[in-house]
């Protein structure tokens, strides 16, 4: 239900003129002012207008949608409202209107068929799968793309879960339970998955345009042996349709070779120093989620293209594993704690 405000008084020109300064990208600011009296939505028009005009903001501000909705009964007003109320005063600085503005301003290379930044004239590259998004796209269009493609710097702040939680919920729920967003340099080097937020919370996060312009699919490489076709979504690629991709492979042993490829392309050394037990190496990243816990997520990247975007995972050092020697100690520090709790629990 709308309230009375005091800019209730104030005469329609003036609060016509209000609205028109805010950018039409401006979803987090229209939609409070939409919502904030029943005077001020009516500045908007009628029912068919309120729709057009958020539908316009919702994509200006570089935010898709599922390939699960339908499409044709969204409600573009309810859906803004409901994802700003949830998110847009997030203060993660990669999230709520932070991330409104960011995308925004990448919003600004996608193409338009027509004057009016609607779906049905956002131009988004790949296969085509709806008759109302166009027409497909040739070669040449991906070549000519392949110098202008932005990928989310979102990314580098999305990590996942040390630990499994297959064993305790169903598969279908576990990518919920998977991704975090973090926060750089706020817990320090190894508290990766520490009190962060679950990245699934966060809509405005997940349904971010994956890359600027918007593409409906691209080939995800975790390494050089290692890689898989994110689902299409005709809407545009969206963070959570590439993070749901990780989420897949997680728990994949790794061979040695697949190891050696991804030790290539991190500073190994300083997450294993000399003094690692070669076993404790090997039990820490035998499989993608270990790995990822000691050379975290840093963004993608891509330098191909060939009929769809092929993107590379980057990676930076997390943490560091305990070598031997401060193992034994560890060991030894604690048998002293327990010793000592148990005699002073004893009688005198």
């Amino acid at each position: 239900m709308k309230c009375k405000s005091s800019l209730d008084k104030l005469p329609n020109e003036l609060l016509t003129m209000i609205k028109e300064e805010i950018p039409e990208s401006d979803l987090r600011t229209h939609t409070c002012f939409y919502n904030a009296s029943s005077h001020f939505a009516a500045l908007y028009g009628n029912e068919k207008n309120v729709e057009r005009f958020f539908e316009k903001a919702y994509i200006l501000s570089g935010l898709g949608i599922s390939p699960d909705e339908d499409f044709t009964s969204i409600s573009w007003v309810n859906l803004a409202t409901r994802i700003i109320r949830e998110d847009g005063f997030c203060d993660h600085p990669e999230c709520g209107g932070n991330r409104l503005e960011k995308n925004a301003e990448l919003m600004s290379r996608p193409e338009f068929e027509s004057d009016e930044p609607y779906w049905s004239s956002l131009k988004i590259y790949g296969e085509e799968y709806d008759e109302f998004l166009g027409d497909d796209e040739d070669d040449e269009d991906y070549i000519s793309l392949a110098s202008d493609l932005v990928v989310n710097p979102l990314f580098q702040y999305v990590t996942f879960s040390e630990h499994s939680t297959k064993h305790w919920i169903d598969d279908d729920d576990a990518p919920e339970e998977e991704s975090f967003l973090r926060y750089a340099n706020r817990y320090g080097q190894g508290a990766v998955t520490t009190n962060l937020p679950r990245l699934d919370s966060h809509p405005i996060a997940t349904r971010s345009f994956a890359t600027f312009p918007p593409v409906r699919t691209t080939m995800l490489v975790f390494w050089e042996d290692i890689s898989v076709d994110t689902p299409r979504n005709s809407f545009g690629l969206t963070v959570w349709d590439v993070v749901v991709q990780v989420h897949s492979i997680l728990d994949e042993t790794l061979k040695a070779t697949s190891l050696s490829e991804l030790l290539k392309n991190v500073d190994y050394r300083e997450a294993f120093r000399p003094g690692c037990d070669l076993r404790d190496i090997i039990d820490a990243i035998s499989n993608f989620r270990g790995f990822l816990s000691y050379f975290r997520w840093n963004g993608l990247d891509y330098d191909e293209w060939d009929r769809c975007p092929i993107i590379y995972m980057i990676y930076e050092v997390a943490k560091e594993l305990p070598t031997a020697e401060e193992k034994k100690k560890k060991g030894f520090v604690l048998v002293l704690i327990i010793r000592s709790q148990f005699r002073s629990s004893q009688p005198p």
